[in-house]
């Protein structure tokens, strides 16, 4: 897999996880309290935001894994014969809307 390839699943994961928890966000009060899927406890919103961040720190430091702090990446995603797939991008965001809620 190409190393822009690899930088864009890790950017998508990190959109992915922001666009749920805004989702959450907007769809629960302060207060609630919220089961954690894979543990069973229940925790309020703002350990929830701690999980969150946990795993958007999980991903950059993978990403600065991947790039070397992002030594390999400079001038991968300017450079004249990188092309953004505009269209892959309208199926990602279509996909992450029709996700059942």
């Amino acid at each position: 897999m190409s190393l822009a390839k690899e930088i864009n699943i890790k950017l998508d994961e990190i959109l992915s996880i922001k666009s749920e928890m805004n989702r959450m966000l907007e769809n629960i009060n302060a207060d609630a309290q919220i089961t954690n899927i894979k543990t069973g406890q229940k925790v309020d919103v703002e350990e929830a935001n701690k999980v969150v961040d946990d795993m958007l720190d999980r991903i950059f430091t993978e990403l600065n894994k991947i790039t070397n702090n992002g030594k390999r990446a400079k001038g991968l995603f300017d450079n004249i014969y990188y092309v953004n797939d505009v269209i892959q991008d309208q199926l990602i965001v279509e996909q992450e809307q029709n996700k059942p809620k």
